[in-house]
C-alpha cells in the first residue's frame, strides 16, 4: 500500500513536468519567431527593488503644494 502511494506521487510529479515541457515546446513550435521565445525564456525575471527608507513624509513644504 505504501509503495503504491509513493509510486502514484512520483508518477504525478513526472507527469506534471512532462506536461509543462510539452506545453513549452508546443508554444515554441506555434510561435512565429521561435528565436524571440527562446530569448524571453533565457532572461531572468527582474525582482522589484525596494527602498531601504521609503518616503513617507515630505522633505520640504513645496512638495505638498500642487500646481
Amino acid at each position: 500500500m505504501i509503495v503504491a502511494s509513493i509510486a502514484i506521487i512520483c508518477l504525478t510529479v513526472i507527469s506534471a513536468v512532462l506536461l509543462r515541457e510539452n506545453r513549452r515546446l508546443t508554444n515554441l513550435v506555434v510561435a512565429r519567431n521561435p528565436d524571440a521565445v527562446i530569448a524571453v525564456e533565457r532572461q531572468a525575471k527582474k525582482k522589484k527593488d525596494r527602498d531601504d527608507k521609503p518616503h513617507h513624509a515630505w522633505a520640504n513644504p513645496s512638495e505638498a503644494v500642487g500646481p
